[in-house]
């Protein structure tokens, strides 16, 4: 069980409870004097209760609080003067405390789990250097690293000799963004430079009316035009109320995008990750403009529909672009048919983007990479080391073939950063080319582990992660009030429910469907205030609440596989 987090911690040397003075807490130089000891305790408590204990299969997961009981405790106001040393170690205690432990065994509730110690110390190394990677004159070593690692990434994604490009991205949700950017911009590279929006013109009568409205009772009659996507002009009457018209506007914007000259079409499955609906409206593309492609029982792309979806946009004047691929769904762990998709791009002259953020990993397998296959014929991928491979959050790469694409494409040539006169060659100033500017060395962490491990430790991992998700579907296959979501597991998901006693008997009764939605949200409930594990849910399209269990540890072994189908019984058979 959880050891009491607020017993003071053992140490050889002692904290002051002083107050301190304002003079010695606001300069942000460390000083040996006054926070060498403070230093040392708090990385005494990190080692043992967040990274050791954390990590036990005898502590909790979670020790859980209702929000408002852990917001008083934490502290509902900041501080106006400095608190002691002995009372900033209290709070670091209490955040370790009441925090989950995602390094623990039985945290299989996302895409990311486990504490690599190696990952761990790159992540130190980082923070106590402090370094944004934009310029090879304030990162010089990161640079090079990030040049190295991208290189190599795209060399098991199969790009000739690793050519191309890539950069370090904040989650695989940026880096799918990137992706669609730089589908757009190598379609239709002047929209960088003279965008056309879609309401143009609005009328200045329109505008002075945004400007004056004061009562949301009225309701107001507007006409304005706009290019429809073969280019006629149609008017449109909206009705609003009031001071809705402004939310109505702007969800419209959100929607419809920006682009009016020919319409612009993204198409992906309709279990692809919601990421790429957020990159369409955030681009200016518009979440309509997003075309969803049916998926078979496995959760793989329909390639007959996907030809037919990039027809009808053809069809309706628009301008289909880019088809982003899955490899790895987040629930069902299904890779769409990378081959054919392929072959459907290049018929159409179109992008094809594999958002492989979860699937990406496998490639460091001999045995499982052709899970992939066809993955080399992408222009662009989205991996993400810290999912399957367990490099610490966050390690996120978007990988593109065309070399000089990026630069093109993100270039604003900040004169005051990226200056063409250095001493050394400004090649290796590579910030410009990213959305970003002040970024993090994500990269040490993949980095260290793989110098530690090696290829073949990295490879060894992930074999472990299928050998593991083999046991522990056999394990539940037969046992009964398990049933799988599909039979045979494609990726290290295992989808599955739990059928307690009480609806074993039941499955021709109108509402058990209804019935069985509920029971894994209330097992959920009970496992997180236990503390006991933590495991996701969801539905998905027709089916009722399953659960996904996502092996990405590679220190779970059988025992803990066997605990989490008994802990789910323990906790669900009554209901």
């Amino acid at each position: 069980m959880q050891k009491d987090n607020t017993s003071n911690v053992e140490s050889h040397c002692k904290l002051s409870s002083e107050t301190p003075t304002l003079i010695d807490r606001f300069p942000t130089k460390p000083s040996q004097e006054h926070h060498e000891q403070f230093m040392r305790q708090v990385i005494d408590v990190l080692l043992k209760e967040a990274v050791f204990q954390g990590t036990s299969n005898d502590s909790l997961v979670i020790e859980w609080m209702e929000p408002e009981s852990l917001m008083a405790l934490l502290g509902e106001e900041l501080p106006k003067n400095p608190e002691s040393d002995e009372n900033l170690i209290k709070l670091i205690k209490n955040v370790v405390r009441y925090s989950v432990k995602t390094g623990h065994p039985h945290f299989i509730n996302q895409l990311f789990s486990s504490l690599d110690p190696y990952g761990l110390v790159a992540q130190w190394v980082t923070d106590s250097l402090n370094p944004s990677v934009y310029t090879y004159e304030v990162a010089p070593v990161f640079t090079l690293l990030e040049h190295k690692l991208l290189r190599e990434m795209r060399r098991y994604v199969g790009f000739p000799d690793g050519s191309g490009d890539g950069v370090f991205c904040p989650g695989g949700s940026m880096a799918n963004t990137y992706g669609i950017q730089c589908a757009r911009h190598h379609a239709m590279p002047d929209l960088k430079v003279s965008p056309r929006t879609l309401f143009q013109p609005v009328s200045s009568k329109l505008l002075k009316f945004l400007t004056v409205i004061k009562s949301s009772s009225t309701t107001i009659n507007i006409s304005f035009t706009y290019k429809t996507a073969i280019s006629s002009k149609q008017s449109c009457i909206a009705s609003f109320k009031g001071r809705k018209l402004i939310l109505h506007i702007l969800l419209k914007f959100q929607e419809k995008g920006t682009f009016a000259s020919r319409r612009l079409v993204v198409l992906t499955s309709k279990d692809a990750h919601y990421s790429i609906k957020k990159a369409c409206f955030l681009l200016g593309i518009g979440s309509s403009n997003l075309y969803l492609v049916d998926v078979d029982s496995d959760g793989r792309m329909n390639l007959a529909h996907l030809r037919e979806e990039i027809q009808r946009a053809l069809r309706e004047g628009a301008r289909p672009f880019m088809v982003s691929a899955t490899a790895g769904t987040t629930v069902l762990g299904s890779t769409d048919p990378l081959d054919g998709i392929a072959d459907l791009c290049q018929e159409f002259g179109l992008w094809m983007h594999v958002d492989a953020a979860w699937g990406g990993g496998a490639l460091m397998s001999t045995k499982h990479r052709d899970i992939l296959k066809g993955i080399e014929r992408a222009d662009s991928v989205t991996w993400n080391p810290h999912k399957l491979l367990g490099v610490p959050q966050q390690c996120s790469t978007f990988l593109t073939r065309h070399a000089n694409l990026l630069l093109e494409a993100n270039s604003a040539s900040a004169s005051y950063l990226f200056q063409k006169d250095k001493f050394y060659d400004p090649k290796w100033d590579v910030g410009d080319k990213y959305l970003q500017c002040g970024r993090r060395a994500d990269v040490l962490k993949f980095w260290l582990m793989w110098q530690a491990k090696g290829s073949l430790g990295l490879e060894k991992h992930v074999d472990t992660l299928f050998e593991n998700t083999a046991y522990f579907t056999s394990h539940i296959r037969d046992r009964e009030g398990f049933k799988l979501v599909l039979e045979e597991p494609p990726f290290v998901n295992v989808c599955f429910w739990y059928i307690p006693p009480s609806l074993r008997n039941s499955q021709r009764d109108e509402d058990y469907h209804e019935k069985l939605h509920r029971i894994a949200p209330k097992i959920k409930e009970r496992m997180i205030k236990k503390g006991s594990m933590m495991i996701t849910y969801q539905p998905l399209r027709n089916l009722p609440n399953f659960f996904r269990l996502v092996l990405q540890s590679s220190g779970v072994n059988a025992k803990d596989m066997e605990f989490f189908a008994e802990e789910i019984e323990r906790l669900g058979c009554d209901l």
